[in-house]
């Protein structure tokens, strides 16, 4: 392993399983459960938390792999054939396995018995088209439709070659002009191929992680400029938001205060795992290993949870809004630790297929 990033390495580690915890929480909105004029407090905040806050995580999570597949440098051509052999592994099989698990599932929800608990798939689609979108198409949902990240972090290292060949020869120049790119794509022609939009903005996020060990740049300049500049300006984002949330609404500071906001959130995440490291803060490993799991997981289930409990405890007021909320989240991330220390107890060697590291012993007794 490379020694020239040790300090945002270990802050990578770290940042795995609460990066994933937020993804999970992306998932328990209940907005679109709550009448107009209902649960007022709740929305207000979960709109500042979701732009704020949970936006970051996704594409931290893809400027980590960026950083990852790219730490050592430039690869030589047999580097190349290493690294896609073990992302074959532990990105496309899984992807595979999980999104085929999704459509099972998904196929269930559409027999007849069951309709009337899920009538949104009665009488679904699933010809041969159909099915292959779900597995290959860019820009919407796979069956398990958390599962875009991972789709788009495939294409990503598919083209690594591209994307280093590029920042090499523009000495990193590249990833900043997509930056202005999108942000001009998206104030001025939102709707013009919004799939390909969507998958440079993977590709964004990606190449910002790739761009620190392809362009040699030194750590602890790079973490003295995220410190010193981003920093401040991801709080300051922050508090725009939260004391301007019309700001969110439509238009080119809406655009621009989003891609700003996430690029410094990437930088001030980052920092902040590297001072928990330092002060000798950690998590225990086993949670941390069990990040891809609950990943890929909670997207089989996380909607009829939601559907479930907004049910049973409608979020009426600001009080229950919250308490549903913070429900949700906790059943999504129980179920996916509990079937995965019950997969490792009774068929370990079923988690190398399905993206999961192995954890230490201790995890599994």
């Amino acid at each position: 392993m490379s020694q020239r990033y040790q300090n945002m390495t270990s802050a990578f580690t770290l940042l795995r399983f609460p990066l994933i915890l937020g993804v999970i929480l992306i998932h328990c909105d209940i907005s679109g459960d709550i009448s107009a004029g209902d649960a007022e407090g709740f929305t207000c905040f979960l709109g500042w938390w979701d732009r704020s806050i949970l936006k970051v995580c996704v594409p931290l999570f893809f400027a980590i792999s960026g950083f990852l597949f790219f730490r050592d440098g430039s690869p030589t051509a047999r580097a190349y054939g290493q690294k896609f052999r073990r992302r074959l592994k532990s990105l496309v099989i899984p992807y595979l396995i999980w999104n085929t698990m999704a459509l099972i599932i998904l196929a269930i929800k559409a027999l007849p018995p069951l309709s009337a608990y899920f009538p949104q798939y009665a009488g679904r689609d699933f010809s041969l088209t159909v099915i292959v979108d779900g597995y290959l198409s860019i820009g919407d949902y796979p069956f398990d439709y958390v599962l875009w990240f991972l789709r788009d972090l495939i294409i990503c290292v598919a083209v690594t070659p591209l994307i280093a060949f590029i920042i090499k020869k523009t000495w990193g120049m590249a990833v900043p002009l997509l930056f202005v790119l999108l942000i001009f794509w998206n104030i001025y022609a939102a709707q013009s191929m919004p799939d390909i939009q969507s998958m440079l903005k993977s590709v964004l996020w990606f190449a910002v992680g790739a761009a620190v060990p392809l362009a040699g740049l030194p750590e602890a300049a790079t973490l003295a400029v995220m410190r010193r500049i981003l920093v401040p300006v991801y709080v300051l984002c922050c508090l725009l938001q939260l004391c301007f949330p019309v700001i969110q609404d439509e238009g080119a500071a809406a655009v621009i205060l989003y891609y700003v906001t996430i690029l410094s959130g990437i930088a001030s995440f980052i920092c902040l795992a590297i001072r928990f490291c330092r002060m000798g803060l950690g998590l225990p490993a086993g949670l941390t290993a069990s990040t891809f799991f609950v990943y890929a997981c909670h997207g089989l289930y996380c909607t009829v949870v939601r559907h479930i409990v907004v049910y049973m405890v409608p979020p009426a007021h600001t009080p229950t809004a919250f308490a549903d909320y913070l429900f949700i989240f906790a059943a999504d991330l129980f179920v996916a630790l509990a079937l995965y220390k019950v997969i490792l107890k009774f068929w370990p060697a079923a988690m190398p297929w399905l993206g999961a590291k192995t954890p230490p012993a201790a995890f599994t007794q």
